[in-house]
């Protein structure tokens, strides 16, 4: 059966020997945890074993691993992360989100057999409102490198400009909803409380009686706590999305430095 055309995209990854600049930093590290360990702090001594492996990933691996940027802007819009090195549901062996393209197997085989990772990752839109381009993730250390990009079509895969430009409006157009709404919803709230406060012999005037003033009172309270209670909910969401915005803006100046760095 023949395998349905997909657009996919492999990054360049070579390897160089060691440099005794990184071998000297691996040992001095490798004696630092050997250290760490006798003493008995052991989550020192695996965080200095990651930072070796980050050495002489860095030192060996000819590409640049993805900044904290990038990692911070592919994550929100590829939520879901499947892993060689977890357990449990989102391990690699349960991916079935899509058909991984044959030439991206076969060069996660090849990354896999030089030894240069120590976990592969992929990356999806799975439980997100996207609908393609998965990508694969090599670990080496502290440091994550993009692998390989494909989509579920034969069409072009979309730029990262254009991911950041569509993360950009989705998160506009989330808080500016919300935004609305919960200001709708306190101005509502208020206004009926307020109507139900006037006198009985002026509602009488405007055709209520005491009951209808008695719930306008629950309503309105209702309406402008649930709005209160929305608005706190929303602020919170909008401190736990300043990372986001905070890597979006990082990211743009350092673009701009390249490219006013080339010209």
């Amino acid at each position: 059966m023949e395998e349905a055309v997909t657009a996919f995209e492999i990054t360049t990854i070579s390897q160089q020997p060691l440099t005794d600049d990184a071998v000297a930093h691996a040992a001095r590290l490798e004696h630092r945890a050997e250290l760490l360990k006798e003493l008995g702090a052991t989550a020192q001594a695996s965080a200095t074993k990651l930072e070796i492996a980050t050495v002489k990933a860095r030192a060996r691996i000819v590409a640049e691993p993805l900044s904290p940027e990038e990692i911070v802007i592919w994550k929100a819009w590829l939520p879901t992360a499947y892993s060689t090195n977890t357990d449990g549901w989102r391990n690699m062996k349960n991916y079935a989100f899509d058909r991984i393209p044959m030439p991206v197997v076969e060069q996660w085989k090849r990354h896999k057999e030089s030894g240069l990772f120590d976990a592969f990752e992929i990356w999806t839109p799975e439980d997100s409102v996207v609908v393609d381009d998965p990508i694969l993730v090599g670990v080496a250390g502290n440091n994550r490198y993009l692998l390989a990009r494909w989509g579920e079509t034969d069409a072009n895969l979309v730029t990262f400009a254009d991911i950041k430009a569509a993360l950009k409006k989705r998160e506009y157009r989330k808080f500016w909803t919300n935004d609305m709404l919960i200001v709708s919803s306190i101005v509502i709230g208020a206004c009926v409380y307020l109507l139900a406060q006037l006198p009985v012999e002026a509602l009488d005037r405007l055709g209520y009686i005491e009951s209808v003033s008695a719930m306008g009172i629950l309503l309105g309270t209702i309406f402008t706590v649930s709005g209160i209670g929305a608005w706190v909910y929303h602020m919170h969401q909008k401190m736990l999305a300043a990372p986001f915005w905070q890597a979006l803006k990082r990211d743009d100046a350092r673009r701009t430095q390249e490219v006013r760095a080339m010209t």
